[in-house]
């Protein structure tokens, strides 16, 4: 019986590891489907000096059809892993440092690299983009921006 019920445990842990890893794709996937149908991201410069301080730029612009919208108070979040070193990392538009135009919103967010390669930039926004008809509203979007140090 302890047996049989070792089993169950380890089966049903092993079942809550599929259906998080199966969330965790949707959401990824979800986030994709958002990302190019409503808005795009694009950050400036991707490419880095080492052990520089540098001003990347982080522009998410409204997707064909849409416009920012301008009311909605929106914020982001940028973090880093330990090969990316960031000053600043909340940034909303009640504090006004987030530069909100008709297209796109961007902020400014002083890096240093600390290693050569592929690194990234993880930010996690809440923002709307409208149309004629409706606006769509992305609460703690995630958008994983490449760097590369050089």
């Amino acid at each position: 019986m302890k047996n049989v019920v070792i089993g169950l445990l380890l089966l049903f842990a092993g079942c809550r590891e599929v259906v998080g890893a199966q969330a965790a794709a949707v959401e990824e996937e979800a986030v994709e489907q958002n990302r190019g149908k409503y808005y795009e991201v694009v950050v400036t410069p991707s490419e880095l000096g080492l052990e520089q301080k540098v001003s990347v730029v982080i522009a998410f612009t409204a997707g064909s059809g849409f416009h920012w919208n301008e009311e909605y108070p929106a914020n982001f979040k940028v973090s880093s892993g330990g090969s990316v070193g960031i000053e600043k990392g909340d940034f909303s538009v009640k504090t006004k440092d987030v530069e909100v135009t008709k297209e796109a919103a961007r902020i400014t967010v002083p890096v240093v690299l600390k290693a050569a390669g592929s690194q990234e930039l993880l930010v996690k926004g809440s923002f709307s983009v409208c149309n004629d008809t409706s606006c769509k509203i992305m609460r703690n979007e995630e958008v994983r921006l490449p760097l590369t140090g050089k």
